[in-house]
């Protein structure tokens, strides 16, 4: 079986939650029957093959995927793990209920600028690509050490995460992770 890199963690905000997340879990793309990646060399797609019925994408390969607990844990809390999810009255869609400008800032310049909001927000492994290059951009600080708690308010409020109703949203995600949700 293969696994993901490591973690190792400079800053941890979210004690026993650091635990879970240290974990070495199996890669995401490994448990789909996708073959894993290494990271490339930017600009490098993989072909991954479909495991829903849907035609086959061309998704890229780079940057690795979330750790499986913190993906699923913002999932459960966005959208309950319905990667169909509509809220804020239809102004965030699919499974990490991302509006149109977070989608427009995070793939902006990258390999996956081409990629349609109204047709691949719902696409779980590209919206958590999204999730992803978002962070690169508004939080790579936090990437870097990996602040799970910043990286959680991003999210959600990127341009004001320390903002005090962002707190309850950080419980929620929090309070999914210590649970290991699996979706």
């Amino acid at each position: 079986m293969n696994y993901a890199r490591i973690i190792t963690v400079a800053t941890c905000v979210a004690g026993p939650v650091c635990l879970a997340m240290l974990a070495i879990q199996p890669e995401r793309s490994a448990v789909r029957g996708v073959p894993p990646t290494t990271r490339p060399t930017s600009g490098a797609t993989v072909d991954r093959p479909s495991t829903d019925g849907r035609a086959a994408s061309s998704v890229p390969s780079a940057p690795p995927p979330l750790p499986r607990a913190l993906s699923a844990a913002i999932r459960l809390v966005e959208s309950g793990g319905n990667d169909l999810a509509l809220g804020d009255g239809g102004k965030s869609a699919g499974p990490y209920q991302i509006q149109r400008a977070y989608w427009r800032e995070a793939v902006a310049g990258t390999d996956a600028a081409a990629w349609s909001y109204d047709a691949h927000v719902w696409d779980r492994d590209r919206a958590e690509y999204v999730v992803w290059l978002h962070w690169e951009k508004v939080c790579p600080a936090a990437l870097r050490q990996w602040n799970v708690e910043l990286l959680v308010r991003c999210h959600r409020l990127p341009g004001d995460p320390w903002r005090a109703d962002n707190t309850r949203y950080w419980r929620k995600v929090k309070a999914a992770l210590a649970v290991k949700v699996n979706l």
